[in-house]
């Protein structure tokens, strides 16, 4: 049971980080701010990253 919670939890974190990846080049390409979608995209891995250990390690 545990193994299936750790494996959701990661398909709905790789989804939200796909979704949060978009929405960074969105503000690249469309609204013209590289600054503000390259913060998105290395802040959204980050967090990613980070919760997956921390989920794993728990």
């Amino acid at each position: 049971m545990k193994l299936f919670f750790h494996f959701a939890f990661i398909i709905i974190t790789i989804f939200i980080l796909i979704k949060t990846i978009f929405y960074g080049v969105y503000e690249i390409n469309t609204e013209k701010n590289k600054t503000g979608g390259i913060a998105v995209i290395l802040f959204s891995i980050f967090t990613t990253i980070l919760a997956n250990i921390i989920m794993f390690f728990r």
